[in-house]
């Protein structure tokens, strides 16, 4: 391999973390620290945020249903 320098593997959702650290030893067998690899980031931080997001979004649109109706002069009614 001396001629490589770059190798690209395809993975699962979800295995890249494995594969970052059995791909050294696959590839190089006693020189795994001559390799530099690199996984993709995880998404789980992502995911959870954006989660977050649309939960906050789908409380202050029940708040505003709750809240507006209560506030409109068309839901007092008249003396």
């Amino acid at each position: 391999m001396e001629d490589v320098t770059r190798v690209l593997v395809n993975t699962s959702l979800g295995a890249a973390h494995q594969v970052l650290r059995q791909a050294p030893i696959a590839l190089s067998p006693g020189h795994e620290d001559a390799l530099n690899v690199t996984a993709p980031p995880d998404l789980t931080k992502a995911r959870n945020g954006v989660e977050g997001d649309v939960n906050g979004l789908f409380q202050v649109l029940g708040l505003s249903l709750i809240v507006a109706p209560s506030a409109s002069p068309t839901s007092r009614s008249s003396p």
